[in-house]
């Protein structure tokens, strides 16, 4: 196992039984990484990562580069980005074509920039990415070829930031056609006086005007931190999980404020499409939302409890989780709704990234025979097909954070 704490300039070394390295020297024809989590007696979730040519059939994660906690991974060409929220640093690597040993190239610190939300890292090519704090105002520009920050653009904060009554989280964002969306998601963490948040929240950056808009839909109550992407290139805005909590818990008038569970959809301008808004309540007699991983066909895949469901103590809101219905899935053009089953055996999926029009998903499972934890690597075939590329498994709790093809 590799540590990476300090950064020395270097090349690492992985195991040539998970990385497939050809001993012969020549290139290797393709190369993906991967980075995973391991949980420690103590809770602590390590974050690793291993670059491989053909996936083993279970990733042993002790030959993995061991990154520390709150490590993000992150690729886009050949080149890999690890994101160290505590450190406020971008490492960059490069990977040999031949060894698949990475070896790291630049560091950039931002902590002189303010920005403190470390999940907003949004590639905008190959040599420029972004940053952002909208709690600040700031957006920072990288160059990821010399590594350094090209400029820190400051705006206006968002209109919740001066109010501690409401909590907001900021999202990985996305670029769409030539501007930048961040997704920021918004609640009212205390109950049970209602604060109205004023609908959907994005913010949009303009690369080639350094300007920055908030764009705001009061048909959704708040929107997730997390876009939803179909797979004909439209992109959706899903409901946050927190505006399940405002019906049963807060004393106010819902006729007088935006839906809870309304999907809306960016228009080409990267504002929200006034032609498109689909209700979820009213086919799927929903009461909590807990999220939608993906959309394909046009279908969304969700998970949700219905009507049956009583909301306890305020306190104990968060049990909603344990009266999920099965996972389903509903088309938003005509409303049919069917059980989703591809995932029926695992407790808990995420999808980790879409590459060259497939779907990558990361999907765990506890055996309780063995009470042996495992995280499985799937690539999506279909809306009801799925097959495992590779598995890791612990007797504590592991998941895939991560893929992506280097070439």
């Amino acid at each position: 196992m590799l540590l990476i704490g300090a950064i020395s300039f270097g090349i690492f070394s992985c195991s040539d039984d998970d990385t497939n390295v050809n001993a012969d020297g020549i290139e290797a024809e393709n190369a993906s990484v991967v980075s995973y989590q391991i949980e420690s007696p103590s809770g602590a979730r390590i974050q690793y990562m291993s670059i491989h040519n053909e996936f083993p059939d279970e990733i042993d994660f002790s030959n993995g580069i061991e990154l520390g906690i709150n490590v993000t991974v992150r690729s886009i060409g050949e080149h890999i980005f690890t994101i160290n929220s505590d450190a406020s640093t971008i490492t960059k690597w490069s990977v040999d074509r031949v060894t698949l040993l990475p070896q790291a190239l630049g560091v950039l610190s931002y902590a002189s920039t303010g920005v403190k939300i470390d999940e907003t890292l949004q590639f905008y090519d190959e040599n420029q990415a972004f940053i952002s704090d909208f709690n600040e105002g700031l957006v920072v520009e990288l160059n990821l070829d010399l590594m350094t920050i090209e400029n820190t653009y400051n705006f206006s904060p968002h209109m919740y930031a001066s109010q501690s009554n409401i909590a907001t989280r900021h999202g990985t964002g996305t670029v769409y056609n030539g501007k930048v969306i961040w997704p920021i998601e918004a609640s009212v963490p205390e109950c049970c006086e209602y604060i109205d948040l004023g609908g959907a929240l994005i913010a949009v950056f303009d690369p080639s005007s350094a300007t920055l808009a908030y764009k705001q839909d009061a048909r959704l109550i708040a929107a997730d931190s997390k876009l939803v992407f179909g797979d004909n290139g439209d992109i959706y805005i899903q409901p946050a999980r927190q505006n399940s909590f405002i019906r049963p818990y807060f004393d106010v008038d819902m006729s007088t404020i935006g839906k809870p569970f309304v999907v809306l959809k960016l228009d080409e301008n990267g504002g929200f499409d006034p032609s498109f808004e689909f209700d979820l309540e009213s086919p799927l007699g929903l009461t909590f939302w807990a999220q939608s991983p993906f959309i394909a066909d046009n279908k969304m895949v969700l998970s949700y409890a219905d009507n049956t469901f009583n909301f306890p103590e305020f306190d104990q809101k968060w049990s909603a989780y344990g009266n999920l219905q099965p996972i389903s899935y509903i088309d938003l053009a005509t409303g049919d709704v069917e059980e989703f089953t591809a995932f029926s055996s695992y407790t808990n999926s995420e999808i980790l990234n879409s590459v060259e029009n497939r779907n990558y998903f990361a999907a765990n499972a506890l055996d309780e025979g063995t009470n042996m934890w495992s995280s499985q690597l799937l690539v999506q075939n279909s809306i009801n097909d799925y097959e495992v590329i590779t598995i890791i498994s612990d007797n504590s709790n592991v998941f895939f954070r991560y893929y992506n093809k280097l070439w």
